[in-house]
């Protein structure tokens, strides 16, 4: 059950959320992705997912990559960590979430009576926050959740009041409710205030390390997106791991990265690296400084137990 910390207002977006999955509250795959970035026609937003960790023997972040970009792969356990042409996002955010909505609703519906069971009994919510523009390029900061309550089969779609930020207020907002208390969720909004992004990025990691210290639910190891206003045309990714020891985690790990005509895989990468969506830069910082260049290669992913 992945931990999702957002940090909003209305002048930056950090979601941070934990990588782990587990099965049957035991660890399973501690470094599984479940974070993308999207740049569509009208927003630039972080999704990650908490809950049903795969769906028809898909990763649920892979499914949910396809399902927005309408990429597939030969080899699904281990995507090519690129693909350019006629995919990616091609339609507003307001389509798009719907089209995500109907495609959940319509493959749980075909799933077989154990996995509908399984996928009734639990919470499942897909987080999405970011930037949304209009026709004259004003943006507003955004937070969208599609839902599914336990006991519940159809997922459906939610937002926060649509002019949350205009009093220039900070919300942390944690997904699922419960990892921390009232006090707890208080001192780290407390701890988020007043300071740089990436600052507030990094006391957000250590929360989920601190949860994950306590919870077999929750893993060390997270990843966090910032995005600035789109005028800044920049975004940066930290891989925060649960260790400071790079002999143990070499490499840094990317969430997908998906705009028009481009697919960027999950990856692990080491030194230095950047992409670039028409004019919009994204950074990948690396927690630990390499001495002998750099690389990028697809992370191959584990399949369902």
């Amino acid at each position: 059950m992945t931990l999702i910390l957002t940090r909003a207002f209305y002048r930056s977006i950090i979601q941070v959320s934990d990588r782990a999955i587990t099965v049957e509250s035991q660890p399973y795959d501690l470094l599984s992705n479940k974070a993308l970035i999207c740049l569509l026609p009208d927003a630039l937003i972080a999704i990650s997912y908490t809950g049903l960790a795969y769906i028809n023997t898909l990763p649920t972040d892979q499914w949910i990559a396809q399902a927005i970009s309408g990429v597939s792969y030969n080899t699904p356990s281990k995507p090519s960590a690129l693909a350019i042409g006629d995919l990616g996002t091609k339609i507003r955010i307001g389509p798009m979430l719907q089209s995500l909505k109907d495609k959940f609703n319509s493959t749980i519906s075909n799933l077989g009576n154990r996995e509908r069971r399984t996928w009734e009994t639990y919470p499942f919510v897909i987080v999405i926050d970011g930037w949304q523009w209009n026709s004259k390029g004003h943006h507003r900061p955004v937070l969208y959740r599609l839902v599914k309550q336990p006991g519940s089969i159809k997922i459906g779609i939610t937002m926060r009041p649509r002019n949350w930020y205009v009093d220039r207020r900070l919300k942390v907002i944690m997904t699922p409710h419960g990892h921390l208390d009232d006090s707890e969720l208080n001192q780290l909004l407390s701890d988020v205030f007043g300071v740089p992004p990436p600052v507030a990025l990094s006391r957000m990691a250590d929360a989920i390390q601190f949860v994950s210290s306590r919870s077999s639910l929750v893993g060390p190891h997270s990843v966090a997106i910032w995005l600035p206003p789109p005028t800044r045309r920049y975004a940066e990714v930290h891989y925060i791991p649960g260790t400071r020891d790079p002999e143990q985690i070499p490499v840094a790990y990317s969430p997908w990265v998906i705009g028009p005509g481009y697919v960027h895989a999950p990856s692990e990468i080491t030194g230095d690296y950047s992409d670039q969506i028409g004019n919009l830069q994204i950074k990948f910082v690396h927690p630990f400084r390499s001495t002998g260049g750099g690389s990028v290669d697809g992370q191959k992913r584990k399949g369902p137990p």
